[in-house]
Order: C-alpha cells, then sequence, then structure tokens
C-alpha cells in the first residue's frame, strides 16, 4: 500500500513540473523589420517561456539583418501541429 502511494505521489510531482522553453527565430520580414519567434510543446506540458532568452534571439536576427536592437510586442498565434499541411 505505502509503496503504491508512493509511485502515485512520485507520478504526480513528475507530470506538474514545468519545463522552460526556448524559442527560435523562425519566420519574420526583413523588410518590416519582424522576427517571427516559435517553440513546440507536448500536450500534456507546462510551458515556462523564457522571454529575455527570446529577446536575445531576436536581437541576434535583427543584427544580422542592419537593425541594432529589437523591441518585443504582445503577438502570439497558435498553430496545432494536426492543422499543419
Amino acid at each position: 500500500m505505502k509503496y503504491k502511494l508512493a509511485l502515485i505521489a512520485g507520478i504526480v510531482v513528475i507530470a506538474g513540473c514545468t519545463t522552460v522553453t526556448h524559442m527560435g527565430a523562425s519566420g519574420g520580414s526583413r523588410s518590416d523589420g519582424i522576427v517571427k519567434l516559435s517553440y513546440e510543446y507536448g500536450e500534456f506540458d507546462r510551458i515556462e517561456l523564457n522571454k529575455a532568452a527570446a529577446l536575445d534571439t531576436a536581437r541576434q536576427r535583427c543584427g544580422v539583418w542592419g537593425y541594432t536592437d529589437a523591441v518585443p510586442f504582445e503577438s502570439v498565434t497558435i498553430v496545432r501541429a494536426d492543422s499543419v499541411p
């Protein structure tokens, strides 16, 4: 009985863990000065985004394009993996 309870408690603890997710540059427009960042996650993952790392990624891409900085804006597009052709 104690073994089963410990096993269930362990599964609950593992299932409740948050995954820190890093976004990568996945598109954008050089002429518009927009960098699109994206990430993938599983159905049961609890996500915590590293916004500082995301901004660094955008700044690097902007630097390659000749811009001096990047400014984030809160626009989110959700694309389900099963809806991608």
